[in-house]
C-alpha cells in the first residue's frame, strides 16, 4: 500500500460514511501545514469522541495515519486515541490488545528516555514534559493491568502493577481525570474478580465521580453503563459493611439508567426496599423476580440469609429513626412486631449487637426489662421519603416547643411583669 499520507486518508475516507468523510480533508490539510495541536484537537473532537464512526475505522486511522507523527502529539492524547481505537474494534482479542498496548508502552518509554538524555534532565525530575510522559505511562499501565486481570496466569502480575500505579499516583501533585478513571476502573475490576463487594462499591463510586459527565453525555456505551449499574447494585446489596445506599439511590443519572432498563429496574427497587427497611416489599420483589435472579444473578439467592439480616438491620434503624427523639427506649416486643423475620428476644438482642458492632447505632441493651436504649444513629444520605419523615419530626418538635413556650408564659406571668 502507498505510504503517502494523502493516499492513506483518501482510502480511509472512502471507507467512512458520508457524515464523517469531510473530517479527512481537514486532517490532511492540518497535517500538511504541521499544525499538530489543531490536528490533535480535530482528531479528538471530530473523530475519536464520535459514536458514529464505522467500527474498526478508528484503529485503521491510528495504525496508518497517527503512527506517522505520533511523536509530535501530546502523549496523553496519543494513549487516549490508542485506547479508543482498541475498544472500537470488536474483532480484536484481549491477547492482541495486550500485545499492542505493551509495544506502545515500550515506544513511549524509549522516547521518554531519549528526550531526557537530550535535554540533560532526569526521568524522575519534575516538569511539564516529564509529567506528560509519566502520566501517559501510568495510563497505559492501568489498561494493561486491566487486560491482565482477564488471564488466570497473569492476575498476580496485574495486582503488582496496580500497587505500583497507586504509589505513582500518590507521588504526583496533579493527575489527569482520565487516568484516575482508568485506575479506579481497573482496581474495581480486581475487586470484582475477588468478590470484594465493599471495596468494589466504594471504588466504583470513585470511578463514577471521574466519568459522571461521560455517563450523562453517553460517551460511554449504554451496554457498559448497564453492566456497571448492575454490578454496583449487587455489590451494594452484598457488601457486609455497606448500609448507606444514598450515593446510589440519589444519583440522578444512575436513576435514569436503572429505570430505562427492564433488567435493572427491579434491582434498583431491591436496593430501595433494603435502604428503607421495607420487609414486605423486599419479599415481594424477590418472589416476583425469582426466575430472573436464578438465571442472571444467582449470587443473590446464594446470599439470601445475609440479605434478610441486612434488611432487618435497616428496618431496625428505620424504626428508631421514625420514633420521636425523646423516646429512646425501644422494647423488644415493639421490634418483633415491626420486623416479622424476628420471633424471639434472643434474635432481637443479636440484631442490636450486630448494629452496635457495625457502629450503625450507639446505645445499650437492658436485658432485664427487654429493651434497648438508642442514643445515636449513624449519619446517612436520606431518600425523599426519609427526608419527609424528618420534616414531620421537625414539625412535631416545633409544635412541642410552641406548647412549652405557652405553658411557661402562662405559668410565669407574674414574674415576667
Amino acid at each position: 500500500m502507498d505510504n503517502d499520507v494523502s493516499t492513506i486518508l483518501t482510502t480511509l475516507r472512502l471507507e467512512a460514511d458520508e457524515e464523517s468523510s469531510p473530517v479527512f480533508y481537514t486532517l490532511e490539510d492540518l497535517y500538511e501545514r504541521k499544525l499538530w495541536y489543531q490536528l490533535t484537537t480535530t482528531l479528538d473532537e471530530e473523530f475519536y469522541q464520535s459514536n458514529n464512526i464505522i467500527h474498526g475505522l478508528k484503529l485503521r486511522l491510528f495504525d496508518r495515519f497517527i503512527t506517522k507523527f505520533w511523536d509530535k502529539l501530546n502523549r496523553l492524547k496519543l494513549v487516549e486515541f490508542l485506547l479508543l481505537s482498541l475498544s472500537d474494534d470488536q474483532d480484536l482479542t484481549d491477547d492482541e490488545a495486550l500485545e499492542i498496548l505493551s509495544s506502545w508502552k515500550a515506544k513511549i518509554k524509549d522516547a521518554f528516555t531519549k528526550e531526557s538524555r537530550r535535554s540533560g534532565t532526569s526521568e524522575d525530575e519534575e516538569g511539564v514534559s516529564n509529567l506528560e510522559y509519566v502520566q501517559s505511562l501510568i495510563y497505559i499501565d492501568s489498561e494493561i493491568a486491566k487486560l491482565k486481570l482477564g488471564f488466570e496466569d497473569q492476575k498476580e502480575d496485574a495486582k503488582t502493577m496496580i500497587d505500583e500505579i497507586s504509589e505513582k499516583l500518590e507521588s504526583l501533585n496533579s493527575v489527569d481525570n482520565k487516568i484516575n478513571a482508568s485506575y479506579y476502573n481497573t482496581l474495581g475490576e480486581y475487586y470484582k474478580i475477588n468478590r470484594d463487594y465493599n471495596n468494589f462499591y466504594y471504588t466504583s463510586l470513585l470511578y463514577l465521580a471521574c466519568v459522571d459527565e461521560d455517563f450523562k453525555k453517553e460517551k460511554i456505551p449504554s451496554s457498559v453503563q448497564e453492566a456497571f449499574c448492575f454490578d454496583l447494585a449487587v455489590s451494594a446489596l452484598l457488601g457486609d459493611k455497606i448500609y448507606n445506599f444514598g450515593e446510589l439511590i440519589m444519583h440522578e443519572h444512575l436513576f435514569e439508567v436503572f429505570n430505562s432498563h427492564k433488567n435493572l429496574k427491579w434491582l434498583y427497587g431491591l436496593v430501595q426496599t433494603i435502604s428503607e427497611g421495607d420487609l414486605k416489599a423486599f419479599e415481594s420483589l424477590i418472589e416476583t423476580n425469582k426466575g430472573y435472579i436464578t438465571e442472571q444473578c444467582p449470587v443473590l439467592l446464594e446470599n439470601i440469609n445475609f440479605l434478610q439480616q441486612k434488611i432487618c438491620i435497616m428496618a431496625l434503624i428505620e424504626l428508631v429513626f421514625s420514633r420521636p427523639s425523646n423516646e429512646t427506649m425501644l422494647p423488644f416486643s415493639e421490634i418483633i412486631s415491626n420486623i416479622s423475620l424476628l420471633t424471639t428476644d434472643d434474635e432481637v438482642e443479636y440484631l442490636v449487637m450486630k448494629c452496635l458492632s457495625l457502629k450503625l447505632i450507639k446505645g445499650s441493651i437492658d436485658q432485664v426489662n427487654s429493651q434497648v436504649n438508642v442514643t445515636w444513629i449513624q449519619p446517612r444520605i436520606m431518600s425523599k421519603s426519609q427526608i419527609s419523615k424528618l420534616q414531620q419530626k421537625l414539625k412535631d418538635w416545633n409544635v412541642k416547643i410552641g406548647e412549652l413556650t405557652t405553658i411557661l408564659d402562662n405559668a410565669g406571668k407574674e414574674i415576667w411583669v
